[in-house]
């Protein structure tokens, strides 16, 4: 079963998101991702694989998590479905490094600055198992 469907990035576009990480924590995160859906239990076939401009308009970091507050394009709007465990719209971030013993899922609780200069990254959508496979493959 698929653990979540999301927003992915290419290489290039992660050492962009890390360069900016102006707190960056001891464990620096390469698996970068906005999620859009937890357990899902089919993948959305229509966006697999396309490509979006996603917004970064906010930094927000503490003693455990850092991480950007993203703007998803209005077509996707209708797609984002991640929600908290008490059924509340989790606001669309990345999370960029972590203390160690932090949790991922916290960046979540950040509080967002909004970005001087906010500025576009490409993203695709994709879910957790296609990438893993794509990692086994190289």
């Amino acid at each position: 079963m698929l653990k979540y469907e999301g927003l992915f990035f290419d290489n290039e576009t992660i050492n962009k998101l890390l360069s900016r990480d102006f707190n960056k924590l001891q464990i620096v995160n390469r698996d970068l991702h906005v999620t859009m859906r937890k357990f899902p239990k089919e993948e959305n076939k229509e966006l697999i694989g396309k490509k979006y401009q996603i917004k970064v308009i906010g930094y927000g970091t503490n003693n455990q998590n850092s991480g950007f507050l993203i703007e998803l394009p209005h077509n996707l709007l209708p797609y984002y479905k991640n929600l908290d465990k008490d059924g509340s719209i989790i606001k669309p971030h990345i999370t960029t490094s972590m203390s160690l013993g932090a949790s991922a899922k916290n960046t979540k609780n950040l509080e967002f600055k909004l970005l001087e200069n906010p500025f576009y990254v490409e993203a695709f959508y994709s879910n957790n198992e296609r990438q893993e496979q794509l990692k086994l493959k190289k």
